[in-house]
């Protein structure tokens, strides 16, 4: 068993203290990395139970004719499935890393564990505020896990003490402040890719050739974006390129997890607009209501307008929401009334 003062030190910065000294006084190791990945793990194990508290409330959902709660719970369920990936990534990176390599890897897991946090409030306001068996259930299905999370993020974030109870002392960057909101010469974030760089300054310079053009008029490749979307290469390692001309598209969007760096561009936010005007009031709790939905990691968007046009009277109504890791839009334009921006997980970037 571990030693009791050790995981006494450990659980210190958490919020939920006994539940911590109960998760780590299993571990019986003189590595710092086993108490990190027993917190990964454990939180992981309760997010799984979730999951599948979810599919078994969607059946039960189902026998009583609820359709807003079906959907609501599949949005759990889709939810908790993208929390269990990031948990499986961040319970990796733990384990194939050195010690002395630990100070690359703090900023990674803290986006992770941050959008493990944030999948389940979304999973909680997917339910609504009306009051019912399901929702009780499925709140309280998911209250060991969101004290775990918290409890293994806060772990994260101390981890020079954590070493240094091992007598272990490593300069860790992240300890001085965290560098997320910091730009630097080029004023982009740190976190923001290479070739993600490189694209922009060949938009810039007027020789970026699209992969994929996307025209109303049939000028192009594709009449609609979706189109273009579904066009993308399987297993590709290469930015994907969207030249959308200008138009009002009348389209919901989804660029998906599978798309990844694909750059989409348009003529200006005012000539290349997305339009769509799914919200509340028709049935679209506000994860659902988006005209856009970006997954993808290192998406990239310029020069485009994003527009949900419900107005006052269909309450929230979501123009664009971004879950995708690493990405960045520039001289975009949002518009909508309620919710216009849903700003999900992760990493994001916006400059005019």
């Amino acid at each position: 068993m571990a030693a009791a003062s050790s995981v006494k030190e450990i659980c210190a910065a958490t919020d939920y203290k006994e539940m911590c000294e109960k998760v780590l006084g299993v571990v019986n190791s003189p590595d710092p990395k086993e108490y990190i990945k027993q917190a990964i793990l454990s939180t992981e194990e309760e997010i799984k139970k979730a999951f599948k508290l979810s599919g078994d409330l969607v059946v039960k959902a189902n026998t009583t004719s609820r359709p807003k709660m079906i959907m609501a719970l599949e949005d759990c369920e889709e939810l908790l499935q993208d929390a269990i990936q990031e948990l499986q990534a961040s319970f990796s990176m733990v384990g194939d890393s050195q010690i002395h390599t630990m100070d690359r890897r703090i900023e990674e897991l803290q986006n992770w564990l941050s959008a493990v946090i944030s999948y389940q409030e979304t999973c909680k306001d997917q339910l609504g505020k009306k009051d019912s068996d399901l929702k009780t259930s499925m709140n309280n299905g998911l209250l060991d896990a969101g004290q775990l999370t918290s409890n293994a993020l806060a772990i994260i974030g101390s981890m020079s003490k954590i070493l240094s109870l091992f007598d272990l002392q490593i300069d860790l960057p992240f300890t001085k402040g965290r560098r997320l909101l910091t730009l630097d010469d080029e004023g982009y974030p740190h976190w923001l890719p290479e070739h993600s760089r490189r694209l922009m300054a060949k938009h810039r310079a007027n020789v970026l050739k699209p992969n994929a053009v996307v025209a109303q008029d049939g000028s192009g490749q594709y009449k609609t974006i979706m189109a273009a979307i579904n066009a993308y290469p399987a297993k590709s390692t290469e930015p994907y390129i969207i030249h959308v001309k200008a138009g009002v598209y009348k389209e919901y969007v989804t660029v998906g997890k599978k798309h990844l760096n694909v750059f989409m561009y348009g003529d200006g936010p005012d000539k290349t607009i997305i339009t769509g005007s799914r919200c509340n009031r028709n049935g679209y709790k506000t994860m659902n209501s988006a005209t856009v939905a970006i997954l993808g990691d290192g998406f990239i968007g310029k020069d485009m307008g994003f527009e949900n046009t419900a107005g006052p009277e269909g309450h929230q109504a979501v123009a664009l929401r971004v879950q995708a890791d690493k990405s960045a839009f520039t001289n975009c334009k949002m518009d909508g009334y309620q919710d216009t921006l849903y700003v999900q997980t992760h990493r994001q970037f916006y400059t005019g």
